[in-house]
């Protein structure tokens, strides 16, 4: 299920509008309370299955979506590509759990600005959104695997 949470406010800070979106509510609890930690970042919605997410992003209009790959209903990279047609100034981040080659590439094709493995560390996945928002590649390679060297770039419009 779909939630917004509410919005905190410190004066004279810009925050960046942060929307999580996983199948498992636990992921999505962990996640909004290390994003809570950050005093830039405000989790602005949140959704369990791309459908979900495409509804909440064009009511939400997050900077940087934080998006699973693998979950029902509608996948990662189908979501990915209609939040980038529907949502334009939203930059996706593609987090998964396998690395699987084939599905970072579909949501590297789809528009999502990087890929995050989801056994990188909070800190790890703060810092990609913070590059993700300002229209840069933040891919975290994985150990072992070339390093992609800002072959994307997203601008902010």
């Amino acid at each position: 299920m779909a939630t917004q949470t509410g919005l905190r406010n410190l004066p004279g800070m810009k925050h960046i509008a942060v929307m999580i979106v996983d199948d498992h509510a636990r992921v999505r609890q962990g996640l909004r309370t290390f994003f809570s930690t950050c005093p830039d970042l405000r989790v602005v919605a949140e959704a369990a299955n791309g459908e979900e997410a495409l509804a909440w992003c064009v009511l939400a209009r997050p900077d940087v979506v934080v998006m699973d790959m693998m979950m029902p209903v509608m996948d990662g990279p189908t979501a990915t590509g209609r939040i980038r047609e529907a949502c334009p100034g939203s930059q996706v981040i593609a987090l998964s759990s396998f690395g699987d080659p084939e599905e970072v590439r579909r949501a590297l094709d789809a528009g999502a600005t990087t890929h995050v493995p989801k056994d990188s560390s909070p800190e790890t996945l703060v810092e990609a959104i913070r590059q993700a928002y300002r229209g840069r590649d933040a891919t975290i390679p994985r150990p072992g695997d070339p390093a992609r060297g800002g072959q994307r770039s997203a601008r902010r419009p």
